[in-house]
């Protein structure tokens, strides 16, 4: 799911974020001046676009990597402590919920950071056609991508927190594992 960081489809979030709502005034404010050198300023946007695009890759592959060993893991824990419980244990099941829970919580979290989150784009095609038609139209525009790569950068620290959420529940999971553990061997017997 995208979004045009011109348009009414920006989500709350970033709409009400304090550097969104500056980034548009720059832009509504922002005409390039005569005699000023923009071209360097424009390769910098590109690649801070560039930048932003490649953190947003490498949090869904975070994400993806949650997914993928502890959503197997649980499932294997889950086999395993289903195929030992008998009478004589069955109170285990109750200690190994905290770590089901937070492994659940980990998953939920890691697949909101990984699911169809809204992202900025460059503005369409049209847009930047009519900025060509202006003298200074490449260094006017620069306002344009000011949005897109501050809502970028905003996306992502969404996607960050999602994933710190993730991580924590996950080092909780494997941490709590430890209390069916405990409590087997102080019942051995």
């Amino acid at each position: 799911m995208t979004y045009n960081s011109n348009t009414a489809t920006i989500p709350n979030q970033i709409r009400a974020n304090e550097s969104h709502k500056q980034a548009v005034a720059f832009m509504e404010n922002f005409h390039a001046k005569e005699g000023v050198d923009y071209s360097w300023i424009i390769d910098y946007a590109k690649l801070l676009w560039d930048e932003r695009n490649a953190q947003y890759k490498m949090l869904d592959e975070k994400a993806d990597s949650i997914i993928k060993y502890l959503g197997g893991g649980l499932g294997l824990f889950s086999l395993g402590v289903l195929a030992k419980v008998d009478p004589a244990n069955a109170y285990l099941i109750i200690w190994a919920l905290p770590a089901v829970i937070c492994a659940l919580l980990s998953l939920y979290f890691a697949t909101k950071a990984r699911g169809p989150n809204p992202v900025p784009t460059l503005p369409p095609v049209e847009t930047a056609t009519s900025y060509a038609e202006k003298e200074k139209g490449q260094a006017d525009f620069l306002g344009k991508w000011h949005v897109a790569c501050e809502d970028f950068r905003l996306a992502n620290r969404d996607k960050v927190r999602l994933l710190e959420w993730g991580t924590w529940c996950y080092c909780l999971a494997l941490a709590f594992l430890v209390l069916p553990l405990v409590v087997a061997y102080l019942n051995r017997g």
